[in-house]
């Protein structure tokens, strides 16, 4: 199942993104989770010490909640809608705006209707692009 965008698959990423908001949905009972995911990886390589960036497993990637990657396995991954809300430029914009739907969404309000079970983030002033 790959991820859509305003209802399109999505197979690449725009460029200067630095991630992307999702929201993934249970078809079987509308339960949603929403969070983010980097489109880059900044590791060191162990053999140089240098730091190398690499594309990240976005494309495959299901989101961080046990309970969502439980329902997952048990309900089949067709049973799932994966949706890209919002691509971001910087890594701020992305932690704005995943908190910011998180709160939209009243996500902490109810455990029947979402798979979150905190917000976090950590925020500075950041420009649009």
């Amino acid at each position: 199942m790959n991820w859509t965008y305003n209802g399109v698959d999505v197979s690449e990423l725009p460029i200067n993104t630095v991630g992307f908001v999702y929201k993934i949905t249970n078809l079987t009972n509308n339960k949603i989770y929403i969070g983010k995911k980097y489109s880059i990886s900044k590791r060191k390589n162990p053999k140089t010490g240098r730091r190398v960036t690499t594309e990240s497993k976005w494309r495959c990637y299901l989101g961080s909640c046990n309970d969502l990657k439980s329902d997952i396995k048990a309900l089949g991954l067709e049973n799932f809608k994966k949706e890209i809300i919002r691509y971001c430029s910087c890594k701020d914009e992305l932690n704005y705006y995943e908190a910011k739907l998180q709160f939209e969404d009243d996500i902490m309000l109810d455990a029947d209707k979402c798979y979150n079970k905190f917000i976090g983030c950590k925020i500075k002033r950041f420009k649009m692009t």
